[in-house]
């Protein structure tokens, strides 16, 4: 008989065991609703100049897009954003702005991200880079940290002689978001 009651005894407890796993396994992370969400999404960037780029530099409103039509381990098949228009001192060649982004992200589920981070413009053989990092502050994905590189196209140098300029770039973009950790 004793043995008939430590059994009762031991599946009660794995029983209580189970409901609490499946209880704090199912209970929502403050954080983000996907906290081991880690994907990476590629796509295309635009960069819009008005007016044109050119060797000389000048005041110049930029408009930005990123379109990302593969999102590969995600949840989300494809997103997008755009931030802009802003205004700054740009040309074809020097120009190397650093500074803040705010920028809200679109998946094609229709939920959104809020980043919130830095980016830093490099321009080796005059190729334009804007590698960004930081962080989805609100939305779905809340907490992930986030890094992108958009890679545009070296413009023709005979643009950048006389107007209208380069009045816009394209070229490849690549985010990736991490896991929470």
């Amino acid at each position: 008989m004793p043995i008939q009651t430590s059994w009762l005894k031991s599946e009660k407890f794995i029983f209580a065991l189970a409901g609490m796993l499946l209880f704090f396994t199912a209970w929502p992370s403050a954080a983000s609703n996907e906290p081991d969400a880690s994907f990476t999404c590629s796509g295309t960037g635009t960069q819009t100049y008005d007016p044109g780029l050119l060797l000389l530099a000048r005041p110049t409103v930029i408009n930005n897009t990123a379109t990302f039509n593969q999102c590969i381990g995600s949840p989300v098949k494809s997103g997008q954003f755009s931030f802009g228009p802003f205004q700054t001192i740009a040309d074809c060649l020097l120009s190397s702005p650093s500074g803040n982004d705010e920028i809200d992200y679109v998946w094609d589920d229709g939920s959104t991200s809020h980043f919130s981070g830095t980016f830093v413009v490099t321009r080796p053989l005059g190729q334009l880079i804007v590698s960004s990092a930081g962080t989805f502050t609100s939305g779905r994905f809340e907490g992930h940290a986030v890094q992108s590189v958009i890679t545009y196209v070296a413009p023709n140098p005979l643009a950048c002689l006389a107007d209208p300029g380069v009045t816009a770039l394209s070229g490849p973009i690549t985010v990736t978001v991490l896991p929470i950790l």
